[in-house]
């Protein structure tokens, strides 16, 4: 029997996330930073995610091997169970939507039920104000980058409100990429085929991290990601240490108890 290409039997697969990081340019940004009104998650008596969920990650255009590096162990940081994620360098995949040219990233499903795939763009090439910030100034606000490590610490190690972060693993897009991965994989789990967990219209629904936006530490605010960790060397900004001592910056979810703003560290 002839054996089917790898897409189409992880795409036939029930509950299988496929990632899609994406390497180019798009066209400019079309929206600025949203600001949605307080966290307030609803469920819609649908299907979420859970249990062991196989991986599988395409990469499309110029990838360097440190890039691929970062996101998959950040993949890996999340669970052990995800070890036998599948790297396709490539491999015939699905045409990126429309919507990723305007935005940092999308998720969505092939069917109900079935495959759940999550689409991230060059977050330094594509509204990298929106996409890579903090790593990046943001669309609408002007803070700079103060040069030195020490420049950008504020009162005990914590990021300053008017300066731009440096990236913990050496490039914005890259790690803003991560940023928008997380926020999307968590809207992938809690609200993969459209009748989970979310805030608003279900045509444009606000999720559990999108319900947070802009929110890294404590006390954040439009344009300050809030008091994140800075390393003392490197002036990077982090709130999590992951797989191989990376360190990444990952967004607030919302909290399903108390429906506050969940603060990752």
């Amino acid at each position: 029997m002839e054996a089917k290409p790898r897409f189409h039997l992880v795409a036939e697969a029930a509950a299988v996330v496929v990632v899609v990081v994406m390497g180019w340019s798009a066209r400019p940004c079309e929206a600025s930073l949203y600001q949605p009104p307080p966290p307030a998650m609803a469920y819609h008596d649908g299907a979420v995610l859970e249990g062991a969920v196989p991986v599988s990650v395409l990469y499309y255009g110029a990838f360097p091997p440190h890039h691929r590096a970062v996101v998959a162990d950040f993949l890996m940081s999340l669970s052990p169970r995800w070890r036998d994620q599948r790297h396709s360098f490539g491999a015939p995949g699905p045409a990126p939507p429309p919507t990723v040219a305007s935005a940092c990233g999308v998720h969505g499903s092939s069917a109900p039920g079935g495959a759940v795939h999550v689409w991230v763009g060059d977050a330094s090439a594509q509204c990298p104000g929106r996409c890579a910030w903090p790593f990046h100034a943001a669309d609408g606000f002007a803070y700079g980058d103060a040069g030195s490590a020490s420049a950008r610490r504020g009162d005990h190690g914590h990021a300053r409100a008017d300066v731009a972060l440096r990236a913990p693993n050496g490039d914005a897009g890259v790690d803003g990429m991560v940023i928008n991965l997380a926020a999307l994989m968590a809207g992938a789990v809690t609200n993969p085929y459209g009748r989970g967990y979310f805030q608003g219209d279900a045509a444009a629904p606000v999720e559990v991290a999108g319900a947070c936006p802009g929110v890294y530490g404590r006390g954040a605010y439009p344009g300050y990601p809030g008091a994140v960790r800075v390393d003392a060397a490197t002036g990077a900004g982090y709130n999590v240490v992951g797989r191989n001592g990376r360190r990444y910056l990952v967004p607030a979810l919302v909290d399903p108890d108390n429906y506050s703003c969940l603060i990752m560290t």
